[in-house]
């Protein structure tokens, strides 16, 4: 009897230690879905379509400005994505020119409207990212050349250069989506004389711009816009 005892306390202790087939398996296909990313940066923009918490701005009916259409803004974990729609034929133009197709992220971290940069929209902000959408040869580029920069005293004072991995980018056809890394871009900023960390919640706009045969760059668009002119920042907030 101390036997089989003995026997039936091994087997119940081996099939508490020992999970079912496929349940280890479901746990971490659940922990894959919760931290997947909700955007993917390859020139496919079917997962914007339905996409929740996504913050947005289209092209006012009385802007100054045709080539940008619509400006989308999703923030989830360390990310920031940006999808970006243009008018067909100044793409078209764009790609005939080889242009590198300049563009700036502008952005507040501090929630305060009053300092930062003043021009250009109607809150002021702290940071920008400039970097090339055009290849200059007749396509798109990458965006990994984005440097950042902070107004610090009525001055832009570069936190990081080219190549960093603080932004990537693609673009199909007129369309493109960009990311920008929070853990990146906070590391460069807690080295700044002002540190301004971009926290759960931040505001945002793009300028783009178009080269002159000179290599000037002249104003293409802004997003967003209001009717005859700039206008505020989208606010987003990053999704849990």
């Amino acid at each position: 009897m101390k036997k089989i005892a003995w026997l039936l306390a091994a087997m119940t202790l081996f099939a508490l230690s020992c999970s079912k087939p496929g349940q280890n398996d479901k746990k971490e296909d659940k922990k894959q879905d919760e931290t997947e990313a909700p955007i993917t940066i390859d020139g496919d923009f079917t997962d914007w379509a339905d996409l929740k918490g996504a913050v947005s701005a289209r092209n006012s009916s009385e802007s100054l400005w045709e080539a940008v259409k619509e400006l989308r803004v999703y923030a989830q974990g360390d990310y920031v994505y940006y999808y970006i729609r243009f008018d067909k034929e100044t793409m078209k133009e764009f790609f005939e020119a080889n242009d590198t197709f300049p563009a700036r992220v502008n952005l507040n971290t501090d929630g305060e409207f009053s300092s930062g940069y003043q021009n250009y929209f109607l809150q002021g902000y702290d940071f920008i990212i400039e970097m090339s959408l055009g290849n200059g040869a007749g396509g798109w580029a990458t965006a990994e050349n984005g440097t950042l920069c902070q107004r610090i005293n009525d001055g832009w004072s570069e936190l990081l250069g080219e190549n960093s991995g603080l932004t990537i980018g693609k673009g199909n056809g007129y369309e493109y989506e960009l990311m920008l890394d929070r853990t990146i871009f906070n590391d460069a900023v807690a080295k700044s004389a002002v540190p301004m960390p971009m926290g759960n919640t931040f505001q945002t706009s793009m300028r783009f711009y178009e080269t002159s045969s000179s290599g000037k760059w002249e104003e293409l668009s802004n997003m967003p816009n209001a009717d005859g002119g700039y206008g505020n920042l989208l606010e987003v907030t990053f999704s849990k």
